[in-house]
């Protein structure tokens, strides 16, 4: 009875896995014949350029801002920073068009300087390493929470995304990406699991 078990529980495990790969094959297939059928077709190149990636457009203007946003940030107090408004007011009068420098980690420097940089790198940083490390979140909830960083991070790059601060978007930030992981990573009767149905026990 019991060596029964065993041969169906392995039998099931690696038809589970044979169709895993099945199924990563499938997709990895149908990738390669997307971009195949992409690259081929001119409209749809044309298409991509015009409306996502915006040739014509280069870098809108983001790289001067953020040569200026740093010329700022070295001119002022590097531990400390120079403050919102007195940095945008510096770069108002230099020539900046807009009210923000398109980069978190430049306007974090120019604002709050190292030290608020460190600040908000750590608390992201310590997050992660205690959704990694919690025995409570299964690995789906993990991966989730590891691309979304992902996602964040390329996002930081381009727009000014703050995490501390009274506005919406900063109290949204702070509560997905810091506050409910760390609720969740913490809790002592959480089991989150992905399978046919979501289930919270």
């Amino acid at each position: 009875m019991c060596q029964d078990r065993i041969s169906h529980n392995t039998r099931h495990h690696f038809r589970g896995i044979i169709k895993g790969r099945k199924i990563s094959m499938f997709s990895f297939f149908g990738i390669v014949a997307a971009v195949v059928f992409i690259l081929r077709n001119q409209e749809i190149k044309d298409f991509i350029d015009k409306f996502f990636i915006r040739s014509d457009a280069a870098s809108s203007g983001r790289i001067d801002i953020w040569k200026l946003g740093l010329d700022i940030y070295t001119d002022g107090n590097l531990l400390w920073g120079s403050g919102f408004y007195t940095a945008l007011d510096i770069a108002k009068n230099k020539g900046l068009e807009v009210n923000q420098f398109h980069n978190f980690f430049v306007e974090t420097l120019i604002n709050g300087g190292l030290f608020e940089l460190v600040l908000v790198l750590a608390s992201l940083v310590y997050t992660l390493y205690a959704v990694v490390k919690s025995q409570k979140l299964n690995k789906d909830i993990k991966n989730i929470y590891f691309f979304s960083l992902i996602a964040l991070t390329v996002l930081l790059c381009v727009e000014s995304v703050s995490f501390y601060g009274l506005g919406f978007v900063e109290t949204v930030n702070a509560i997905v990406f810091i506050t409910i992981p760390l609720l969740m990573s913490n809790s002592s009767d959480l089991n989150i699991s992905f399978n046919s149905t979501t289930r919270v026990q």
